[in-house]
């Protein structure tokens, strides 16, 4: 590929070099904590009730989970089975995007906030075409 034919990211972040390629068995992970969640709480596929959950919260749910894996080993028994370590890995995730909406709405700066599935390329289709500022 050459220089002229090469696509240029003007420093956009490498979100598949950079996390999927990076942590494809944790995000597996993770993913599963998702679904597990999605279950527990009889929630459709999309749904973010999450986000109406103080930060704060979120915060100790982290530090639970924490502790959790500390005193009881790897596997969260009580919740499915799932990592205690993804629980961690996804509610840090929450923590950081709840983080980042509030930070963003008390700066005015935009981001996706949804990301509708498409049938066909799933969520990367909205992403694909709403740029960050």
């Amino acid at each position: 590929m050459t220089d002229q034919t090469k696509k240029q990211n003007n420093g956009k972040p490498p979100v598949f070099q950079g996390v999927f390629a990076y942590f494809p068995n944790a995000l597996r992970e993770v993913a599963k904590v998702s679904a597990y969640g999605k279950d527990k709480y009889q929630q459709p596929w999309g749904a973010k009730g999450w986000l109406d959950v103080p930060l704060e919260d979120l915060q100790d749910a982290h530090a639970r989970h924490t502790l959790d894996q500390l005193i009881d080993g790897d596997v969260n028994e009580a919740d499915g089975g799932v990592l205690h370590k993804a629980q961690i890995a996804w509610e840090a995730l929450a923590v950081l995007e709840v983080y980042l909406r509030n930070r963003d709405a008390s700066t005015g700066a935009t981001r996706p906030t949804e990301a509708p599935l498409d049938p066909v390329r799933g969520p990367f289709r909205y992403w694909a075409e709403t740029p960050l500022s």
